[in-house]
């Protein structure tokens, strides 16, 4: 566990936030194996044109509070000026900024 040295074990918690990968479209070659040279039997890769295929590009989190966690991570908020709301049932229900 990694936590502040000013901050009460008691104060500090766990939340799993899901997450979602991130696409996008890029362009990459698509090569063959060609003969270049029939008496020495050489075999080259040629590019022979190209495809349009997904790539990963990040993730970001989703959900009900996917926004203060990216504030969070960005630092543009911080994490430890806040206390967690928790349901009856032990679910989060929201952030509350101490005062």
């Amino acid at each position: 566990m990694v936590k502040p040295a000013n901050i009460p074990i008691e104060d500090v918690g766990k939340f799993v936030a899901p997450f979602e990968v991130l696409y996008k479209e890029v362009e990459v070659p698509v090569m063959e194996l060609r003969l270049t040279d029939p008496a020495t039997g050489k075999v080259e890769q040629v590019e022979v044109g190209k495809k349009k295929v997904m790539k990963g590009n990040g993730m970001r989190p989703t959900g009900k509070f996917a926004k203060k966690i990216v504030e969070f991570e960005n630092k543009m908020e911080d994490l430890y000026k806040y206390k967690i709301k928790v349901e009856e049932n032990g679910n989060l229900a929201g952030f509350l900024k101490n005062s």
